[in-house]
């Protein structure tokens, strides 16, 4: 990675994540990994962009799993794809309720790389935010009684999402 880019800095991954990045590497090589290790920044940014208000369990952070997705798809297929962003969902620290709402959107994600394989960034930009607003992915918000609770993205705004609690379950090499 660092022949592409000489600031590369790792990211801690499970075993599934680094058998998953190795399988790709071995089909298609270093250019391809370091590609998919850019998308992570690429979908934060976007996410950023769009929906700088809920990054975190809202809206911003539905549309970044959406996006992180569907560009994955479109350049590595669907199947690498879930068997890549599962793993990382695994990683530890998501309560259930956000691995549940990570999952579903990252398969939202999926469908539409697959289904507009040739779209461009700003284009899946674009459905992506359309499939927000017509509420087909996931969000938290309150309940009301203090926890959250996942909901469908259009029955809140970006304002009144919430964050779900961690279980603080250390990371791997985390103490």
């Amino acid at each position: 990675m660092r022949v592409y880019d000489s600031e590369f800095e790792p990211k801690m991954m499970t075993s599934e994540e680094i058998e998953a990045l190795e399988d790709l590497f071995t089909e298609q090589g270093p250019l391809a990994a370091y590609r998919q290790a850019n998308m992570v920044d690429e979908a934060r940014a976007a996410a950023t962009e769009n929906f700088p208000e809920s990054l975190d369990d809202g809206h911003g952070d539905a549309f970044r799993h959406i996006y992180w997705n569907a560009r994955m798809t479109q350049e590595f297929g669907e199947d690498w794809t879930q068997t890549y962003a599962t793993a990382h969902e695994k990683s530890g620290g998501n309560p259930p309720n956000r691995e549940a709402m990570d999952l579903f959107n990252n398969q939202v994600g999926r469908e539409i790389g697959a289904q507009y394989p040739d779209a461009s960034p700003e284009e899946l930009q674009e459905i992506i935010k359309n499939r927000i607003e017509a509420g087909g992915v996931l969000v938290m918000a309150p309940n009301g009684q203090g926890s959250p609770v996942i909901t469908w993205s259009n029955t809140v705004s970006e304002s009144e999402t919430t964050i779900a609690p961690g279980v603080d379950v250390p990371l791997p090499g985390q103490r």
